[in-house]
């Protein structure tokens, strides 16, 4: 069974969460279930870097059905999707879209055959990195923002950066004008999945 969770992105902008709990347990639960087509075609499909057009539209559109204001195409195949919910402080929560050039051979049935040639090289391409879990997460959450934006007031910005395996993608949005544009937040996250945590554990580091 494929199972994702929502990280509480959420957290600086809510209200506190103690007696909501339940709620947004039992609305995570039926997120992260109905994500899982749209982890699987993520996971089948990847895109490596500088070459995430669908992967780039696909999450655009998400976003678009969801009610975000959003622009495509930024910074290359960023996309910048804005909700504005009264006065309040500004979060920016990104995911990155990229894969890698590498051959599957996980023997899953939803295990990638696309085959592309990088560098000359004829090849693979496989999210190996997990960013086919984060644009899953990144989705959820701004869903369950969505679903809750009355338990909480300010703006969030949701940023999906192309290129970051090779480091240019966030370097790409930026000179793109990306906090002329929309603003400064005054919070900026991500989210990585690692294999050294327990599923259901969240890790945080100190730092960059």
């Amino acid at each position: 069974m494929i199972k994702l969770c929502l990280p509480f992105a959420f957290c600086l902008l809510t209200l506190p969460l103690l007696a909501q709990s339940q709620y947004i347990d039992k609305q995570s639960k039926q997120i992260s279930q109905s994500l899982v087509p749209f982890y699987l075609e993520l996971h089948q499909n990847p895109e490596i870097s500088l070459k995430e057009k669908e992967t780039s539209a696909l999450l655009a559109g998400e976003l678009e059905a969801l009610g975000y204001d959003v622009k495509r195409e930024f910074g290359g195949y960023g996309i910048v999707a804005v909700l504005e919910n009264g006065d309040g402080p500004t979060l920016l929560y990104r995911t990155d879209m990229d894969a890698l050039p590498i051959v599957e051979k996980t023997g899953l049935s939803y295990a990638s055959t696309k085959k592309i040639s990088y560098q000359g090289i004829e090849t693979g391409s496989m999210h190996a990195c997990g960013h086919d879990i984060h644009m899953s997460t990144f989705l959820g959450t701004a869903e369950m923002m969505i679903n809750i934006k009355d338990q909480w007031s300010g703006k969030l910005i949701l940023i999906g950066q192309g290129a970051e395996e090779i480091g240019t993608g966030a370097k790409a949005m930026l000179d793109a004008g990306l906090y002329q544009k929309f603003g400064v937040p005054d919070y900026a996250i991500a989210l990585h999945c690692s294999p050294d945590i327990p599923v259901g554990s969240i890790g945080l580091s100190e730092g960059y």
